[in-house]
């Protein structure tokens, strides 16, 4: 796991990118559920690897850990960004 500076990205969050641990995201879209792997996340989104057809626009729900403990963080967004294979996740609501 390393952190982004904000500076080097002009973003206004700082991102945690998971490099040696993998953190699995169970999705769904009104289309399809499925799972994928999240590669970073900052306080406003989130990063999946996917190779399902998601359209900048569309809504998703994702519920992941961020912990060894079991936690889990649940959020529904919109996909603001596709690079394949994957995409840019804002999130809109935080559910406890």
């Amino acid at each position: 796991m390393h952190i982004q500076d904000l500076e080097q990205n002009r973003r206004k969050d700082v991102r945690i990118f998971f490099s040696s641990k993998k953190i699995y995201a169970n999705c769904e879209t009104i289309e399809f559920k499925f799972d994928a792997q999240v590669t970073n996340v900052s306080a406003s989104g989130f990063f999946i690897e996917t190779e399902k057809p998601l359209k900048v626009g569309q809504e998703i729900a994702a519920t992941f850990s961020l912990s060894d403990y079991g936690q889990k963080v649940m959020v529904t967004g919109e996909v603001i960004r596709t690079d394949f294979p994957g995409a840019g996740i804002e999130i809109k609501i935080f559910f406890k």
